[in-house]
Parts: structure tokens; C-alpha cells; sequence
């Protein structure tokens, strides 16, 4: 007996749940259907509009559809639109940055600590009067960029002359001990000795150079070292009277013998100097940053659920139009997708998806924001619609189709949505949660036909 009231109490109270909640539904739609009627027709209306709600019924096959009056059709304004085939390839839109290619930007330094002498001029424009370099300046590979001095390069230089010298005086040594070896007027072991000195003097000579040439310098300036050293020893040879006075190099080659030439890598654009005349610098200092500008990278953020589509377009088929968020009407640009990111944000639930687009024109700055399109590849059986059609209810998707043409009979069915946009959904059109081409789709009043969908297909299921 006890079992038998709390049952009857439960069926009560869920009636009385119902009760409640059909009453506010109709007094929400008597309000819309009064506010388009004259104040006039009182309680009348009221009841004329009370025996005009929509009804929800079920066809012969089992399926539920919504009877709408045409009054409601034509106060709610009810509209629908044509499901149609997709036939554009969808495109991902994704937003991002222009960055330094970081295998693009090279850092200038010195092989030896030295002391600043000079900073080259850049090359005036329309007859200006030329600049020393600054950020931003333009230069080509090989161009001068700064003279330092250092005591380094100057000493080795100077014991690649001795060296040099060395080795010509044990040459002329040997050679002259060699004219007399069958006279026998010299032992072989002395001639021997003087031989492997030579060859000694030899090894040294090349250590040097091959240690100047590991600094950079150019055969140039090994001529100019080597060519030194033979003055130095024609005079002492010639005229052995001569005094350390008079055998003073040329003021150009003194001037110079010290001095080395900080040169550019690349073609490209200064983006850092760090260097003033006067500086003493060393082998760990940036004197100058380079860039070469003619292609950036692109850091673009996807969504996590874009993921998997980006990944299903061949690898040779990666490409994507970037345009600039500044300026809307600017020409697109087309570049490549190297890399696909494999970590995800846990704030934005994006990762980075990285490539590059061509700026040999020079028109696009790194930092600016760009917006990327990205093709996904063809799907078919999709058809696309109004976004606006869509109804979300968690994770499952429904839209109401139009059975007739006033509207009057309407349908609410589950759809899988593959894809949306800000104005476009894109579903399946095939499987039982499939929309056709050319069925009708309502895009206007869907929360309030969902409510009163809700509400008595609810209320059929208790009973």
C-alpha cells in the first residue's frame, strides 16, 4: 500500500512538472502571436491561439513530426533554405605570424680579439650623402663592414716573414754545401743535418699559413705576407749594411699589416649592429646580425580537432595562401607547409604548424599577423548549408527539415557535421543522419520549435 502511494505520488507530481512547463511554453507563444495582434481582441485571441499550437504527432512509419499552424509560421517568420551538394574543397582558416627563418639569420663575429678601426658607409641613395651602417641597411655578400686591429693576425703575420726568411736563408745554405759535397771538403752528416733544417723550416712556413688561412685570410694577403718577407730578404742579402730603419716596410703595407677585414656572409638585411670605433671586441661578441629577408616563415595556429585533416594532405600537396590581416585588399601570397607541430597548448588547444612564403619583392615585414588557408582535400557526400540552421545540444548536432512547403510540417533529425565555418555547416549526406541535396532546412526559429519538440516528445515518453 505504501509502494502503491509513492507511485501515485511520482505519476502526480511528474504531471503537474508537465502541467507547469506546457503552460509557460504557450503563454510564450500566445505573447509572440498576441504582440503581432491588435489589443482589441482579448480573450478571445487567446483562445483562438490556444487551439492553434504546434502539436507534435507521429506518421504511420513511427516518426515523430512537429504540426505547425500557419499562424505561427507566419509570426515567427519561419524561413528555409535548400540543402545543396558541396562541391569547393573546404578550406581551414588559420591565424598566425611572419618570423625570421632562423637558418636565414647569421650572426657576424670576429676569429680574434681586436680593437675597431673603421665602420663602413652605406651606399647613399639619389646622390645622399653616404651613412656609416645602421639597422635596416641593405648589403651584399663580400662587402666590407668594418676594419678591426689586431695585435694577433699582426704577429702572426710577422713569424710567417720570419719563417719565411728562415727557410730562404737555410735553402741557400744547403744548396751551397751541396755544390762542394764532392769535394769533400764538408762531412755527409753535416750536409744531412742542413737538409732535415730545411725541411723543418719548411713544415713551420706551413703551419703558419695554414693557420692564417683558418682565420680567413685570403691569398691576397698571403701574397702580400710572402712578398714581405722576400724584400726583407733581398735587402739583408744584397745590402747586408742597411739598419732596421732602413728596412721599414712601405707605410701602406705597415699600415695594413694588422688590420682585418669583417666582410659579409650573405645578401641580406642588417638587423643588428653592435659595434662603435674604438670597441675591443672579441671572438664571442655579435658584431653584426644579417638576415636574408627574401623568404619568411609563417607560425600558424591549429586547432587540435584540425589536425588529423591537415595530416591526411600529401605531404608534396602542403600548401597554403597567407594574407595579410592589415591590409585585406593586398595580394595573396602562396607558400609551403614544412612542419605540422606535435605539441599542443594547453591554453588555446593549438599547435604550430610552420612554413614559408616567398617575399623577394620585399612587401611583407616579419611580425605582421596574417590569416592562412589551408585546402582540406575533396570529401564527397557532404552537403552544406546556413550555418545558422545548426542546433547544439552537447556533443550531438540536429536540424529541422521542412516536409512540406508552408512550412506547416517540420521534422527534427540528428545530423553528423564534418565541418562548419562562420557562415557554412557542412554534414553527411549519406546513413540514417544523412540530409540529402534539396531537402529543406529551417534556418529561422529553431529554439523555440526545439523547446516545444523537447517539451512534448518529453512528455509522450512518460506516458
Amino acid at each position: 500500500m505504501v509502494e502503491s502511494k509513492s507511485n501515485l505520488f511520482s505519476r502526480t507530481s511528474a504531471v503537474a512538472t508537465f502541467v507547469i512547463v506546457a503552460l509557460v511554453v504557450v503563454a510564450y507563444i500566445v505573447s509572440r502571436l498576441t504582440d503581432s495582434r491588435p489589443a482589441s481582441s482579448g480573450m478571445a485571441s487567446s483562445v483562438r491561439t490556444e487551439a492553434v499550437l504546434p502539436m507534435l504527432e507521429r506518421n504511420s512509419n513511427g516518426s515523430e513530426v512537429l504540426q505547425v499552424p500557419e499562424t505561427i509560421v507566419r509570426s515567427m517568420k519561419l524561413s528555409a533554405e535548400h540543402a545543396a551538394a558541396s562541391t569547393e574543397p573546404v578550406k581551414l582558416r588559420l591565424t598566425g605570424q611572419l618570423m625570421l627563418d632562423p637558418s636565414r639569420l647569421v650572426h657576424v663575429n670576429t676569429r680574434f680579439d681586436g680593437e675597431v678601426v673603421s665602420i663602413e658607409s652605406s651606399v647613399g641613395a639619389n646622390n645622399e650623402t653616404p651613412q656609416p651602417l645602421r639597422a635596416g641597411d641593405r648589403v651584399q655578400k663580400g662587402q666590407l663592414l668594418a676594419v678591426l686591429w689586431s695585435k694577433e693576425i699582426g704577429e702572426k703575420k710577422s713569424d710567417l716573414v720570419d719563417a719565411i726568411s728562415e727557410l730562404m736563408q737555410h735553402e741557400a745554405t744547403y744548396n751551397n754545401m751541396k755544390s762542394v759535397e764532392r769535394t769533400g771538403a764538408l762531412t755527409q752528416r753535416s750536409i744531412d743535418e742542413m737538409r732535415r733544417t730545411v725541411e723543418a723550416d719548411i713544415i713551420q712556413v706551413e703551419r703558419l699559413r695554414r693557420t692564417l688561412r683558418s682565420w680567413r685570410i685570403d691569398d691576397t694577403e698571403m701574397l702580400e705576407i710572402e712578398s714581405e718577407a722576400n724584400r726583407v730578404h733581398n735587402q739583408s742579402m744584397t745590402q747586408p749594411g742597411l739598419s732596421r730603419e732602413q728596412l721599414k716596410a712601405d707605410p701602406n703595407v705597415e699600415r695594413g699589416w694588422a688590420e682585418v677585414d669583417i666582410r659579409s656572409p650573405i645578401d641580406g638585411e642588417i638587423m643588428e649592429i653592435n659595434l662603435a670605433v674604438g670597441d675591443i671586441v672579441s671572438p664571442s661578441d655579435d658584431l653584426f646580425k644579417i638576415a636574408d629577408l627574401s623568404r619568411l616563415v609563417v607560425m600558424a595556429n591549429a586547432y587540435e580537432e584540425d589536425l588529423p585533416k591537415l595530416r591526411q594532405i600529401p605531404v608534396k600537396e602542403r600548401t597554403w595562401i597567407v594574407k595579410l590581416v592589415s591590409q585585406p585588399s593586398a595580394l595573396e601570397t602562396s607558400g609551403e607547409i614544412n612542419t605540422i607541430g606535435s605539441v599542443i597548448d594547453p591554453n588555446q588547444h593549438t599547435a604550430i604548424v610552420q612554413g614559408w612564403i616567398d617575399n623577394s619583392m620585399g612587401n611583407l615585414q616579419v611580425g605582421q599577423f596574417v590569416e592562412v588557408l589551408i585546402a582540406e582535400p575533396n570529401q564527397t557526400g557532404l552537403v552544406e548549408f546556413s550555418n545558422s540552421a545548426i542546433i547544439d545540444e552537447g556533443a550531438k548536432k540536429f536540424v529541422f527539415l521542412a516536409l512540406d512547403e508552408s512550412l506547416t510540417r517540420v521534422q527534427r533529425r540528428e545530423v553528423q557535421l564534418k565541418r562548419r565555418t562562420s557562415s557554412k555547416a557542412y554534414v553527411s549526406s549519406e546513413g540514417e543522419l544523412g540530409i540529402k541535396p534539396d531537402e529543406r532546412i529551417l534556418n529561422r526559429g529553431l529554439l523555440e520549435l526545439s523547446d516545444v519538440w523537447s517539451q512534448q516528445s518529453g512528455a509522450a515518453a512518460q506516458h
